[in-house]
This record gives C-alpha cells, sequence and structure tokens, in this order.
C-alpha cells in the first residue's frame, strides 16, 4: 500500500504539471487509495458513485455553513439525509414548491392588463393620432 500510494502522488503530480485541469477519473485514483485501505480492495469503487458523494457533500457543506463545529455540522447533515429518504418529507416539500411557487399570468387570454398589442391599437385608433404613410427616402 505504501508504494501504490507514492504512485499515485507522482502520477498526481506529474498530471497536474503536464494539465491544467483534473479529470474525474485522475481524482478518481485518491479515492481508489481510500477503498483499497478501506475495503481491501476496489470491489464496490465506480467514479459515478464518488462524483455524487462530492456533490452532496458540497451542497450540504453550504446548507450547513453557519455551523462551526464539525461533529455538529456531521450530526445535522446525517439528519437532514434521514429526513430527505421519507415520503412524507417529499410530499411537505412538493406542497411547499407548489404553494411558493410564481404562478404565469401571461398565459391567461382574459387578463386584459398584460395585453400589450390591444393597448396599442387602442391608442392608434384615438382620434388625436395622425397616420402619416411612410415614404421612400431612397429618392426612387
Amino acid at each position: 500500500m505504501i508504494d501504490v500510494r507514492l504512485l499515485v502522488e507522482k502520477l498526481d503530480r506529474l498530471w497536474r504539471r503536464m494539465f491544467a485541469n483534473v479529470p474525474p477519473k485522475a481524482h478518481a485514483w485518491w479515492h481508489l487509495l481510500d477503498d483499497l485501505d478501506r475495503l481491501r480492495g476496489s470491489k464496490h469503487h465506480s467514479e459515478s458513485k464518488i462524483e455524487m458523494a462530492h456533490q452532496v457533500g458540497k451542497w450540504i457543506d453550504l446548507l450547513f455553513r453557519a455551523v462551526n463545529d464539525m461533529e455538529k455540522k456531521i450530526q445535522c447533515s446525517f439528519r437532514h439525509q434521514h429526513a430527505m429518504l421519507k415520503a412524507s418529507m417529499g410530499l411537505i416539500q412538493k406542497t411547499v414548491g407548489q404553494a411558493r411557487s410564481r404562478k404565469r399570468t401571461a398565459d391567461v387570454p382574459e387578463d386584459n392588463d398584460n395585453d400589450r398589442h390591444g393597448r396599442i391599437m387602442l391608442l392608434l385608433a384615438l382620434t388625436e393620432i395622425e397616420r402619416v404613410p411612410i415614404t421612400s427616402t431612397d429618392g426612387g
């Protein structure tokens, strides 16, 4: 494991010197080391699971950024993830999302306040408006 860790460190340093960014596959080397240490093999190692875990981790960090104690942050994230798996919580979130969503009124034809074209046509029909014919300015 010591030799494998040294190899991954060298590969990572070499990759970062040669290229401007690190793709997920190169980043997965570090997770492979963790899996080899913890699970004694790469049986459950997959890139998509790692990237999903990173996204969830970033989201949890943003969600609980005001919590400074790491133990409290971990407990809060466990409770939050447990609550998110419940069907009742999903139903509550759906209900709240519908209640808070902005109602779209532009598609309603009865709403005369949003009928800009109709208001312009009424203005043009006023007797005070003179209609001047448009003439060509190119001299022809």
